[in-house]
């Protein structure tokens, strides 16, 4: 899974102390996402459990010797009454052009863009309120690309293409909290 990180973010998540992974639990052969926590106080936040939308399926094997019934749950995962979202301002500086002598160039501006992550209510609030500093979520948005990682390792996709995407998500930095 180290593979997937770039170095100065894997640099950074080692005094990071809001790394707390999700849980998975094997299931059928594959990891499967259980629990998502708030990366900031480990509450949980989504479960997996049966889907409340669609009732159980019942049916019964016949060609057997003891009567044997069995009940089938399509399962989700359900949100938990502390589950709610928050979104961070993030900036993704210009890349650095060297220009050859005598040519000129309108100098590029830093992007600005939207990340949504899942949150309790509890931190959500205590960020809003601006007692946590930006170092602070800073953190939480580094915290929230190793999950990423985590996430592509489970799902088998290929380590050069998480680690191409988590170069350029990991240079951005967090400007404000937007709520």
């Amino acid at each position: 899974m180290i593979e997937r990180l770039p170095p100065d973010l894997l640099d950074r998540l080692q005094s990071n102390p809001f790394r707390r992974s999700n849980n998975y639990v094997w299931w059928n052969g594959h990891r499967v996402l259980a629990e998502t926590l708030c990366k900031r106080c480990g509450v949980a936040l989504t479960v997996l459990g049966a889907d409340p939308r669609i009732p159980p399926r019942i049916r019964e094997v016949m060609d057997c010797n003891v009567r044997t019934v069995i009940h089938e749950f399509l399962s989700t995962r359900l949100r938990t009454a502390e589950f709610d979202t928050i979104e961070f301002e993030v900036c993704q500086p210009a890349p650095e052009v060297v220009l050859e002598e005598g040519v000129t160039r309108d100098e590029v501006p830093d992007q600005y863009g939207v990340h949504r992550t899942d949150i309790c209510r509890a931190c959500k609030a205590y960020l809003l309120d601006g007692k946590g500093d930006l170092v602070e979520v800073q953190q939480l948005y580094d915290a929230d690309l190793e999950r990423m990682a985590i996430d592509d390792d489970v799902n088998l996709r290929p380590w050069q293409a998480t680690l191409s995407v988590l170069t350029l998500l990991a240079a951005r930095t967090v400007t404000k909290v937007l709520g």
